[in-house]
């Protein structure tokens, strides 16, 4: 059984040897007891690593057993909980026998829920276990919490938090996650994008109808041309009046395209050279790819940290919609973006759409929407096809 330890602050743990001795033979926590409330801060600041979790008991003597116990110093012990908490999350519960603290509302209101000695040492044990073993979890919200904040506040989904924490556990604590595969997350960072650009079109940071497209699923290349400050050839519009205008940095920017990229690989619709995809590939088969996936998570966190900024910054002070404007489209733009078409591949190998180039990796004959168009300059298909376009399955 794995044991755990427990800084106890009790005044009188001589009245509660049965509970003391279930704590350990039955859930290994191991009670560490401490008389004053003075003894319990000494020895929380001194060895803030080394406790799993504190037992605190509402009245107790401040710093000698000659004193009277009472509620008074309970905020000196709370206030250097949350000063450890700065460094390290550390679950902390009252259990009280005190029959005038039970019915006290302005004490539970202050303090929170509480444990009855006897009566609840079942549950207790039970609830310190559980917060024990979440308190990695909350470990790393802590750490991290301006992303945590950030996403609160920018009104992301929720699952935004699960899809960073599935990375930042096991970067975090490697020894408890073995088994982590790192390419399993690199879509899963472009769906924490997703949420981010649904959250933009909701604040007006990008226009909504940017956001989604007509089958309502958030169009990612194009969200973030847009927020480059570039002309979006599908939806037909840019971000400011002059070509210098843009939303987002241009360090942002490359954090951006970067995941986009790396979780485009196995979706048949990267615009990536194919000795480009197949070194990528290699890289996401390497066990040392967890270095890329952290690097990618904690750079994505960085970019809705600072859209947070932006929103509190600009947008809550303005009260406005950054100014966008439609763009004049090529006539072969307008004729193929957006169109449906079944792939065909010539006698020399190449897949084209008509007079389109396209990139096709392993295909499982269904047909695509092509999502942007640019003139062909490969040497090897320009010739033939004028135009080079990527694409989504449909």
């Amino acid at each position: 059984m794995k044991q755990y330890n427990v800084l106890w602050l009790e005044d009188e743990p001589e009245k509660f040897p049965t509970f003391e001795e279930e704590c350990r033979e039955d859930f290994g926590l191991i009670l560490h007891c401490c008389k004053t409330r003075a003894e319990g801060v000494s020895k929380l600041e001194n060895n803030i690593d080394y406790w799993d979790a504190i037992l605190l008991d509402a009245k107790m003597p401040e710093l000698s057993m000659d004193e009277v116990a009472t509620t008074k110093g309970m905020k000196v012990i709370e206030d250097a909980i949350a000063r450890a908490s700065l460094r390290r999350h550390i679950p902390h519960f009252i259990s009280t026998g005190q029959p005038d603290l039970l019915s006290n509302e302005v004490f539970k209101e202050r303090y929170g829920d509480f444990y009855r000695k006897t009566t609840d040492d079942e549950r207790l044990m039970q609830d310190m276990i559980k917060a024990i073993e979440d308190s990695p979890k909350q470990q790393v919200i802590t750490h991290f919490h301006e992303f945590f904040n950030a996403v609160e506040k920018l009104g992301m989904d929720e699952e935004s938090k699960e899809i960073i924490l599935s990375v930042l556990l096991p970067m975090q604590y490697p020894a408890q996650f073995p088994q982590f595969s790192p390419k399993l997350y690199y879509n899963q960072l472009r769906q924490l994008l997703e949420f981010l650009f649904r959250a933009c079109g909701h604040l007006g940071i990008i226009p909504d109808f940017c956001v989604k497209d007509a089958r309502g699923k958030v169009n990612l290349n194009q969200c973030s041309i847009y927020l480059a400050g570039k002309e979006c050839d599908v939806l037909k519009i840019k971000y400011g009046e002059s070509k210098d205008d843009r939303i987002i940095p241009q360090h942002i920017e490359s954090i951006i395209r970067s995941v986009l990229e790396f979780g485009n690989i196995h979706s048949h619709t990267t615009d990536m050279s194919e000795s480009d995809t197949k070194l990528v590939e290699k890289i996401l088969e390497s066990a040392n790819s967890r270095f890329l996936i952290f690097a990618f998570a904690l750079q994505l966190m960085q970019v809705v940290i600072w859209f947070d900024e932006l929103n509190d910054d600009i947008l809550a002070k303005r009260k406005i919609l950054l100014p966008w404007h439609k763009i004049e489209q090529p006539d072969y733009v307008t004729k193929y973006c957006g169109k449906t078409f079944t792939p065909v591949r010539d006698e020399k190998g190449f897949w084209h759409c008509d007079e389109c180039s396209v990139i096709i990796r392993p295909w499982n004959k269904t047909q695509i929407v092509l999502t942007s168009v640019v003139p062909n300059i490969n040497d090897l298909t320009k010739d033939t096809y004028r135009y080079y376009a990527t694409f989504e399955l449909k």
